[in-house]
């Protein structure tokens, strides 16, 4: 599930079954502003039929800290973050 202000992605029909390392692959593009961007939420849970899905692992990442961080902004090639 990913959040992010007034978007919202739940990707839960997407699910990878019996696969304990899953490779996601996805983008997803949204707007936001610039100062008063929101937080970006990524949220990753298990799926069962039977069972509520349980929480895996969640990640926050403040989208303003990140853009207006001086040692981001000069780095000519940005990284891929894993987390």
């Amino acid at each position: 599930m990913i959040k992010c202000g007034e978007y919202t992605f739940n990707g839960r029909n997407n699910y990878f079954l019996d696969d304990p390392n899953p490779k996601f692959n996805k983008v997803h593009h949204f707007d936001v502003d610039f100062p008063g961007a929101s937080t970006l939420e990524i949220s990753f849970y298990d799926y069962d039929d039977l069972f509520t899905d349980e929480l895996i692992g969640r990640t926050k990442i403040d989208l303003d800290d990140r853009f207006y961080n001086q040692e981001w902004q000069r780095m000519p090639f940005k990284p891929i973050e894993y987390r």
